[in-house]
């Protein structure tokens, strides 16, 4: 948390401030709630209405106006940190400018308004050298309460000019003139040293003068940078080009995604939309302190406001999703350490989740939502979490049968995050509470992921069987397999199901954009992918089985003399297959190895030669010989 990001927060609090106001969208200038304005519009002819074409006119301005200032801070949030300061720094000038030109105005008002009638100017009276008497003219001319005002404003005015002599001097890096230090306190102290028939006009003028000299000096400043901006834009220019040219434009999506990945960084905007948001939350609570409504409410009805009312706008959601991805990365660093993995957390859960619940926002409408609508996104977000934990202690305990490693605290884990997702009471608990539509489909998912935990308890507990073995269990490899297809066809059919679930919310239920797109990337990944993919393994399997059993199995005596082990598994072989090239393998081994390849493990040569293989490696031959005789 540095000094530049607490810079970065003042432009998001604006833009944030324009979302709130719809970017001064007609609904502000004519509400549907004002009754004044409605039953105006009722008893008038709008084509002929001049006060209806200053609204719209009003309104088309507020709009250009909110779109020219967000462009503006938008380009202020991205600046380096360096013509940042610069930018702050000019602005705190003109209000420091402004605010000087205010004290002094109002200070003179309030001293014409209570004093017109008295002689200030001390010079036209006779002053006594006596102290006491000299204390009663004071008290007799009633000054007191003048000189208190004039005192206080010059003080004000002093610490202004030197606030301002030091921004200039800080912007320029050049020094200023001293008499500029003290030039916003001319005015009141000049006030008590002027004749009457003076005091009004020179006073105006001065005041002026102490107002624009500054304001020239800031004008020539930002003059004097413009070449500055000039050459920041063209550095900018050239840093794009020089990002996509080392990516270069084969996929302009990856380009793209990584240059928003380093801008992301070097701004620092995970941390700052964080702090955004927690100032956020701080002004809710306090709001809720002031009115006192918080006296009468649970902590979760408190909760619910904050979230709701913090979360009003597209940039207080950013701000709370990237809380919630801060929190969920230390939820997946707690599993880690459950499970004593050593190596580095994947940070795409907080960015998944993050995802996930923008896109809700999106959907649902983060404002005024319902408590079953709040109910809904909080499941997602549980079943997102489910679903990582899952995804990290599936081959974790898969690894951890196969390698035969005795720690059994290290099973332990594993198991206990297996029994958590069968055991896991979620979906009885909302039943209970709750009977809304979404519930059926969030059901199918917990069962989903109850029959995907049976599947890896199945498989790990097949491998540590198979570990405790003597002799090589042939079948091991298709009881998996089947295992395996039984969870994955269970998985496609729920993916079906909330496919089809999700195409009765589009026509009957509350449907948009935002969701068609997310069934859409949904029936493409998890129905078209998985179907794709899952018959190409099946393909795979069966043309891998045919050739093996296209091959000569082995007799004992040729495997009596043989005397060896297979080259893949490095185990003795009851019974092998012989391949063209005399070699042998155990008839499992070699079907997973063609699942890959159709070459020898040992002598890279194929197996199922035929007309066009034999002329390929004649050609190759051919070659190498070739290439042999030109060495020497």
């Amino acid at each position: 948390m540095s000094f530049h990001n607490w810079l970065r927060i003042i432009p998001i609090i604006i833009m944030n401030e324009l979302f709130k106001n719809s970017f001064g969208s007609p609904d502000a200038v004519f509400p549907a709630n004002n009754d004044f304005i409605n039953s105006t519009l009722s008893k008038i002819d709008i084509g002929e209405s001049t006060q209806y074409y200053k609204g719209i006119f009003l309104s088309f301005i507020k709009i250009i106006v909110s779109c020219l200032i967000f462009c503006s801070f938008s380009s202020l949030f991205v600046l380096p940190v360096k013509y940042l300061s610069m930018v702050y720094s000019h602005l705190f000038s003109v209000c420091i400018v402004l605010l000087s030109n205010s004290a002094n105005i109002e200070t003179l008002k309030v001293v014409y308004g209570k004093y017109e009638n008295l002689e200030t100017n001390l010079f036209d009276k006779d002053i006594p050298w006596d102290l006491f008497e000299f204390l009663n003219l004071l008290k007799e001319l009633q000054v007191k309460h003048f000189l208190y005002l004039l005192f206080r404003n010059v003080i004000l005015q002093c610490f202004l000019s030197l606030l301002f002599y030091f921004l200039q001097n800080f912007t320029t890096n050049q020094k200023i003139h001293k008499a500029f230090s003290f030039i916003f306190a001319i005015p009141a102290l000049t006030i008590a040293f002027l004749p009457d028939t003076w005091i009004h006009g020179f006073l105006n003028t001065v005041t002026v003068l102490s107002t624009l000299l500054p304001l020239f000096m800031i004008l020539k400043t930002l003059w004097l940078d413009l070449f500055t901006i000039t050459n920041l834009i063209r550095k900018k220019y050239s840093r794009i080009r020089a990002t996509i040219n080392i990516f270069r434009i084969n996929n302009l999506f990856v380009n793209a995604v990584e240059v928003l990945e380093m801008e992301w960084d070097r701004l620092d905007i995970s941390c700052v939309l964080q702090m955004f948001f927690a100032i956020r939350v701080i002004e809710q609570i306090l709001y809720l302190l002031i009115d006192e409504k918080i006296h009468d409410e649970t902590f979760f009805e408190v909760l619910k406001n904050v979230f709701i009312k913090g979360c009003d706008t597209f940039t207080s959601v950013l701000g709370m999703t990237s809380i919630l991805s801060y929190i969920c990365h230390y939820i997946a660093k707690f599993f880690q350490w459950m499970l004593l993995k050593k190596d580095v957390v994947d940070k795409r859960i907080g960015t998944v989740s993050a995802i996930l619940l923008y896109i809700l926002a999106l959907q649902t409408g983060p404002i005024g939502l319902e408590e079953d609508i709040i109910t809904l996104n909080d499941c997602l977000f549980c079943a997102v979490q489910l679903h990582y934990i899952y995804h990290v202690t599936n081959p974790l305990l898969l690894d951890l049968s196969v390698s035969q490693n005795p720690s059994i605290i290290k099973h332990i884990a594993p198991l206990l995050l297996c029994g958590l997702f069968i055991y896991f009471p979620i979906s009885k608990y909302l039943w209970s509470d709750y009977s809304v539509t979404w519930l059926l489909a969030f059901s199918f998912f917990h069962i989903k992921m109850f029959i995907k935990s049976l599947e890896s308890l199945a498989v790990y507990s097949l491998f540590i069987y198979d570990a405790r073995q003597t002799t090589f269990w042939r079948k091991l490899d298709d009881y998996v397999y089947y295992i395996k297809l039984f969870g994955n066809t269970v998985e496609y059919y729920f993916g079906i199901f909330l496919f089809l679930y999700g195409v009765y919310i589009m026509a009957f239920g509350s449907g948009g954009a935002v969701y068609t797109s997310m069934m859409v990337i949904h029936a493409y990944f998890n129905i078209w992918c998985d179907a794709r993919d899952e018959w190409r393994v099946f393909i795979k399997r069966h043309t891998a089985v045919k050739k093996i059993e296209s091959l000569p199995a082995a007799t004992r005596v040729q495997l009596s003399n043989f005397e060896g082990a297979c080259a893949i598994c490095y185990r003795n072989m009851g019974s092998a297959k012989i391949t063209k090239c005399n070699h042998y393998f155990h008839g499992v081994c070699l079907r997973k190895w063609l699942y890959f390849k159709d070459g020898c493990p040992l002598c890279v040569d194929n197996i199922f030669k035929t007309k066009k293989s034999k002329v390929k490696n004649r050609k190759n031959r051919k070659t190498e010989k070739q290439k042999h005789m030109k060495i020497t």
